[in-house]
C-alpha cells in the first residue's frame, strides 16, 4: 500500500499548485492532472454551495481549477485534490 498525501482544506489558497486525481469510471471521463486553484466553493447550512465570502467560517468543500496544459474544471470535490510535490532531482555526477 502506498502512502498518499492528504490535504486539509484550510491549507488551500488561490494560486496554489495542486494535482487532481483521475476520475474515470463508466459515464465519467475526467482525467485530472496538474492545476492551479482559481476559486473556492463553500457549503451553506441549507446544503447548497456558495463561492462568496468564506461560507460562514467553514472550510471549502469544492474548488475551481485551471489546468497547466490547458482547460478548466469547476466544483471539484476536495477529496480529489492533493498538493503538488515538486520532485527534487540531483544533477549529473561528474568524473574527476
Amino acid at each position: 500500500m502506498t502512502a498518499t498525501l492528504s490535504i486539509i482544506p484550510t491549507d488551500l489558497k488561490i494560486g496554489q499548485q495542486v494535482d487532481i486525481e483521475s476520475r474515470t469510471w463508466p459515464g465519467i471521463n475526467k482525467p485530472g492532472g496538474h492545476a492551479t486553484i482559481t476559486k473556492f466553493h463553500y457549503e451553506t447550512t441549507n446544503g447548497s454551495t456558495t463561492s462568496d465570502g468564506n461560507g460562514g467560517g467553514g472550510a471549502p468543500t469544492k474548488i475551481d481549477v485551471k489546468y497547466v496544459l490547458g482547460g478548466t474544471e469547476k466544483q471539484i470535490e476536495i477529496t480529489y485534490v492533493k498538493p503538488h510535490v515538486e520532485l527534487v532531482r540531483g544533477g549529473r555526477s561528474r568524473r574527476v
